[in-house]
C-alpha cells in the first residue's frame, strides 16, 4: 500500500491515484450533512486506485467516552452504530495526545481489538472545532502495509473531513438560530396582531413603527397613516398633549 513505483507502470498508477484523490476531495467538499461527509471519506479511500481496504470513521460520545462508528467499508460484520469502549482498542490513542498512530503489526501491541486476525492499523485524529472529536481508522491484513505516502494521504483526508464537518455544524447552528428567530418573530407578531388591546411599537424617539388591528379600530387610523409619526400627536388633544408627552418621557 506504499506509493507507486516511478517506472512507466508506476507513473500510470500514480496518475490513477492522484485522480482518485481528486475525486475524494471533491466528494468531501460536495457533501453537506455530516453523515454524507463520513461516507464520502470511507468510500473515497476505498477506491482501488488509492487502495485502502478497511476504513472507518468513529466519533467520540462525550457522555460515555465510547467511540461510535459513523461509516465504514471493509468490515462486513460490524453493526450500525458499533461502539468501542473508551479503554479498548488502538484508536483510543489519538484522543490522548492528538497525534496520528501507526501500528505496523497489531499482533505485537497490547490493546488491539481484533477486527482482523493480523495486519497493521493507522489511527488519525479528527480535530473538529479545535477538539479531537473523532478518529479515522484504516486497517490492512498485511503487517507493515503503510508507507509515508499513505500516512500523508490519510492525514490530508482526515483534515479535510474535519474541516467539512466543522463547516456543516456551523451551517446547522446558523440555520437553527434563524429558525428560532423566525419562530420568535412569528409568536410576537401573532401575539400583537391577535391582541384585543391596542398596541403600538415605537422606536427610541417614540415614533410609531407599527400598530395592531385593535389600535386601528380604536383610534380610526390605518397602519400606513401612523407609521413614522409621533404617538402623542396621534392619540391626544391639545389639552392633554403636554401631560401625555411628560408621561411618554418617563417610560
Amino acid at each position: 500500500m506504499t506509493g507507486p513505483r516511478t517506472g512507466p507502470g508506476g507513473r500510470g498508477r500514480l496518475a490513477r491515484r492522484q485522480a482518485a484523490l481528486l475525486r475524494l476531495t471533491t466528494q468531501i467538499a460536495a457533501a453537506h450533512a455530516e453523515a454524507e461527509i463520513y461516507q464520502s471519506v470511507v468510500n473515497g479511500l476505498r477506491d482501488p486506485a488509492i487502495g485502502f481496504d478497511f476504513v472507518g470513521v468513529f466519533l467520540l460520545d462525550a457522555a460515555t467516552g465510547d467511540r461510535v462508528m459513523q461509516a465504514c467499508v471493509g468490515w462486513s460484520d460490524l453493526p450500525d452504530g458499533f461502539r468501542l469502549p473508551r479503554d479498548k482498542g488502538l484508536s483510543a490513542r489519538p484522543f490522548e495526545d492528538g497525534a496520528l498512530h501507526y501500528t505496523a503489526d497489531v499482533t505485537k501491541v497490547p490493546g488491539y481489538v481484533p477486527g482482523l486476525e493480523s495486519g497493521s492499523e493507522v489511527d488519525v485524529p479528527l480535530r473538529i472545532d479545535d477538539e479531537i472529536a473523532g478518529v479515522l481508522v484504516v486497517e490492512s491484513q498485511e503487517p507493515n502495509a503503510f508507507g509515508p505516502a499513505d500516512l500523508e494521504i490519510l492525514t490530508a483526508a482526515a483534515n479535510q473531513a474535519a474541516s467539512a464537518v466543522g463547516r456543516a455544524r456551523l451551517v446547522e447552528r446558523q440555520q437553527s438560530l434563524l429558525a428560532a428567530e423566525r419562530r420568535q418573530k412569528q409568536y410576537f407578531e401573532d401575539l400583537v396582531l391577535n391582541n384585543p388591546i391596542a398596541i403600538v411599537t415605537l422606536d427610541p424617539d417614540h415614533t410609531v413603527v407599527s400598530c395592531n388591528p385593535a389600535f386601528e379600530q380604536l383610534y380610526g387610523y390605518r397602519q400606513a397613516e401612523v407609521a413614522g409619526r409621533n404617538l402623542d400627536e396621534l392619540i391626544t388633544t391639545e389639552e392633554t398633549r403636554a401631560q401625555a408627552t411628560a408621561y411618554t418621557r418617563r417610560v
